[in-house]
């Protein structure tokens, strides 16, 4: 009957293996007692003198039910609360022995005394007084839950408070939990009793506080472990981590800002050049215009535009000023006058020179070459290496130089 009992009140599947152990022993008790008050009615013992003992078994079997409930309730209680289903099985085993060693001293079959029993009812007492709380209670956790929740991550479904659970499953000053949708049972409490969202990933949001600390805010996903407080060692690795990316978006940004200033500088060159460009044309517009009609002396197309080219480049150089130059010392040697040549400023001098020439004149001297191919069949092959060195360092002014002199050679023979 005690089993039925126990079958409807408590299924075993529910019970983790060390509650099922004190369970076991309770009902051996119980089943102690009430055989022995069976015992004593049968003996015509009268039915006042047999009710402490059922009274007994009631209290113990009932103890046995509830012990799940009864060790959530009286929490932390215990100094050594890990062990307290240990101590409550060792007390029942005393208890049991106590009173296989009064029958053996009194005899199997003769029966004792009804207060014999006195002390096994007192043992029982003194249990249950040890689980409900009777020793002093522990220092409180460092660990505090603030609040907690659980819902699917983007949003929508059900939402459940789980704050109460996560102090109830505090373990010292710690906290580990696996979050699954099943998981947030305590005995008979199911604190999430329906998947919030079918389908959709859920998320844990906790905030806590350590050792009297500032609250912490944490969020974890389903089927990621919680563990509480966080690693001091991850903490700092992603403090660590924020502050690199920090450093990183504003070097980024300091980067941005130079090269859009440097990208401005050299827009404004460009477009000074070629105002310069449009000033010589419209310079040799108006000499062209005082010079005698063309029915008279006609000049060519391609060998004008030979010609003011040669003038915007002549003029692109003087702009530039003369390039940057390293004396030999007497006695220096090869590797020391390379190093000097190397020099920051030079380099510079260069690449500002051949980023300007490539804005400009990038496009408007292949196009020259190419009608030099197509109108007159020329293909001179010192102005196409001049024009494939001109940006490169360093032979970029020399060959700029090369394309001038190659040119203005090519156009005193040009008539197209």
């Amino acid at each position: 009957m005690i089993s039925l009992l126990r079958g409807l009140i408590m299924p075993d599947d529910s019970l983790p293996p060390a509650d099922k152990a004190v369970l076991a022993f309770f009902e051996i008790v119980a089943f102690a007692l009430g055989w022995g008050g069976v015992d004593r009615l049968l003996d015509g013992k009268s039915l006042l003198s047999v009710m402490p003992i059922f009274a007994a078994t009631i209290l113990t079997s009932y103890t046995g039910f509830k012990w799940p409930q009864i060790k959530l309730k009286v929490g932390n209680r215990l100094g050594a609360g890990q062990y307290r289903s240990i101590l409550a099985v060792v007390a029942l085993l005393l208890l049991t022995a106590y009173d296989i060693y009064d029958r053996h001293v009194n005899g199997w079959l003769v029966l004792a005394p009804w207060w014999h029993y006195g002390p096994i009812l007192l043992g029982v007492v003194a249990v249950i007084w040890l689980m409900v709380g009777g020793l002093r209670r522990k220092e409180a956790s460092k660990l505090v839950i603030h609040s907690a929740n659980y819902r699917a991550f983007q949003g929508g479904g059900q939402a459940y408070d789980v704050s109460e659970f996560l102090r109830k499953i505090i373990s010292g000053n710690s906290l580990v939990f696996e979050i699954e949708n099943h998981n947030f049972v305590i005995g008979d409490k199911n604190f999430v009793p329906i998947d919030p969202l079918v389908g959709k990933i859920k998320r844990l949001q906790a905030t806590y506080s350590y050792a009297g600390g500032a609250p912490i805010p944490i969020e974890r996903y389903e089927h990621d472990r919680l563990v509480l407080p966080e690693d001091s060692e991850i903490q700092r690795l992603t403090d660590e981590i924020a502050r690199t990316k920090q450093e990183a978006a504003e070097q980024i940004a300091r980067l941005n800002k130079q090269c859009e200033a440097d990208l401005y500088r050299s827009r404004q060159a460009s477009d000074q050049l070629r105002v310069e460009a449009r000033a010589a044309k419209d310079r040799i517009a108006e000499i062209e215009a005082k010079q005698p009609k063309p029915t008279q002396y006609p000049l060519p197309d391609l060998r004008l535009k030979i010609v003011t080219l040669c003038y915007v480049l002549q003029r692109f150089l003087g702009e530039h000023g003369e390039e940057p130059t390293v004396a030999r010392k007497p006695g220096e040697s090869d590797d020391a006058f390379m190093a000097r040549v190397r020099f920051p400023q030079i380099r510079e001098w260069h690449a500002k020179f051949m980023g300007d020439y490539s804005l400009v004149f990038g496009q408007s001297v292949s196009e020259i070459r190419n009608e030099l191919r197509s109108k007159c069949k020329i293909d001179n092959a010192p102005l196409n290496k001049a024009i494939e060195e001109v940006t490169e360092y360093p032979t970029g002014v020399i060959a700029v130089k090369e394309i001038i002199d190659i040119l203005w050679e090519l156009a005193k023979d040009i008539n197209a």
